[in-house]
């Protein structure tokens, strides 16, 4: 399956994977109460960035990876990518949802108990999600048959 197009998207979306886990790390250190209320401007801005490159990134691959996978002879890659677009779709209507209700400063301030409880989870599953792809799709796409 191994084709130099294919390796170009899997080395794009790896770049990609590699700026949100920044932004993560980033975004990461100030997730702790006593600091929401210091950094809430900042936390509110690297969140919004965050949401608007991954949602991007999400839409490639909905156009640019899974088709491959869900299109794929191999039974394997096929079913992987069938759960891994209906996940994706769970991920992209989270964090829109999550962007809704937490990214205004007031809420964030008013409720930083609440506001850890969902954003911890959310920002959890896109490392797993992450690392998922990284460690088991792109080696999937890329072994030799």
């Amino acid at each position: 399956m191994k084709t130099p197009q294919l390796q170009n998207i899997i080395l794009e979306f790896q770049n990609e994977h590699t700026a949100i886990i920044t932004l993560l790390k980033t975004i990461f250190p100030l997730l702790e109460k006593e600091k929401i209320s210091q950094h809430a401007d900042l936390l509110i801005t690297h969140l919004k960035h965050l949401i608007q490159d991954l949602i991007t990134h999400l839409i490639r691959e909905d156009y640019d990876l899974y088709p491959i996978l869900t299109e794929s002879e191999d039974p394997t890659l096929k079913q992987i990518g069938l759960e891994s677009l209906r996940e994706l779709g769970e991920l992209s209507m989270q964090f829109l949802q999550y962007e809704n209700n937490w990214l205004q400063k007031k809420t964030l301030l008013e409720n930083s108990n609440k506001f850890l409880e969902n954003t911890l989870p959310l920002l959890n599953n896109l490392m797993r999600r992450i690392n998922f792809e990284e460690g088991t799709i792109f080696v999937l796409l890329t072994q030799d048959t």
